[in-house]
């Protein structure tokens, strides 16, 4: 009885691994034939026949439901024809029948970042970066942007953290991102973190003037006086017409007692932008400190 029971279950683990193999056998079939119909549909697409591919798109999507690739087609066709929301019924439907491949999550955050649905966005491209961490070079830029777009979302406590972990992880980052970071830092009077933010986006973009003056503020707030007037004076080199950076460089000028040279650089202020008549008065009284009373009479008329 005992032998007759032992046979029965070797018979039923055979029949079990045969219908395994059958079904592996049968899934395999089934595969090639969605891949079949999948590159028919990728060659009237490259015939420029979209409706046709469409059509064979989705006949390789119900030969094998649980395949995303042909999702993931369907979604890129209607992304080139701006139908944002027909692309991402179909990305989010790549994710539930795929929820492993990264391609799917990174797809469907492109789509929800241009549809300003930043927090989703960051999500999918959270998800597809813990499934495939080798891509945050490759996406950081699209990464950072949506985390931008999360500001009105977010309070300002929490944008500044996650910034801040962001940073911690990436080596380079948009140079907006670091802009962006800078000014939540110094709202917080955080100015030397702020300044080693300033300094990232130069680095990104060194071309910038506006963040060499926005660098030069900070470094006078912090006493680093000679350190301000090399950004100034940068500032000014890259874009001679920056009354900003004038003023701000006379500022510091002053600070240091270097009275006519301020005044030079004031005057320059002055001259790039005549409407700026705070500067008048400023202006008034150095020259009149200095003796030279003509001229200083010349901004008698703004105070």
């Amino acid at each position: 009885m005992v032998k007759e029971q032992v046979l029965t279950e070797e018979k039923k683990g055979k029949k079990a691994k045969l219908t395994k193999e059958e079904r592996s056998e049968k899934n395999k079939k089934v595969l090639a034939r969605a891949k079949a119909k999948l590159e028919e549909a990728a060659k009237l697409q490259e015939e420029g026949k979209v409706e046709e591919s469409i059509d064979s798109y989705k006949k390789a999507s119900k030969i094998k439901p649980d395949y995303s690739k042909p999702l993931l087609k369907l979604g890129q066709i209607y992304e080139s024809q701006k139908d944002l929301d027909k692309a991402l019924d179909y990305y989010q439907q790549a994710v539930g029948v795929a929820p492993k491949r990264a391609a799917n999550y990174l797809a469907m955050a492109k789509i929800l970042k241009k549809q300003k649905k930043y927090n989703q966005a960051v999500a999918a491209y959270e998800k597809a970066l813990e499934l495939k961490p080798e891509l945050a070079e490759k996406i950081k830029k699209e990464y950072a942007n949506s985390l931008l777009g999360q500001k009105n979302s977010m309070s300002k406590e929490e944008l500044l953290e996650t910034y801040m972990q962001i940073m911690q992880k990436e080596q380079t980052l948009p140079a907006g991102f670091y802009l962006k970071t800078a000014q939540l830092l110094r709202e917080k009077k955080r100015y030397n973190e702020a300044i080693e933010c300033y300094k990232k986006a130069l680095q990104v973009k060194p071309d910038s003037s506006s963040t060499y003056v926005a660098t030069g503020q900070l470094l006078v707030k912090t006493e680093q006086l000679d350190t301000a007037i090399n950004c100034y004076r940068k500032a000014i080199e890259i874009k001679p017409d920056s009354a900003a950076a004038h003023k701000n460089l006379a500022d510091v000028l002053v600070k240091q007692g270097d009275r006519n040279t301020a005044i030079d650089y004031y005057k320059k202020a002055v001259d790039l932008n005549p409407k700026s008549t705070r500067l008048y008065p400023v202006l008034k009284e150095l020259l009149t400190t200095q003796g030279r009373f003509d001229e200083a009479n010349k901004y008698n008329q703004a105070i």
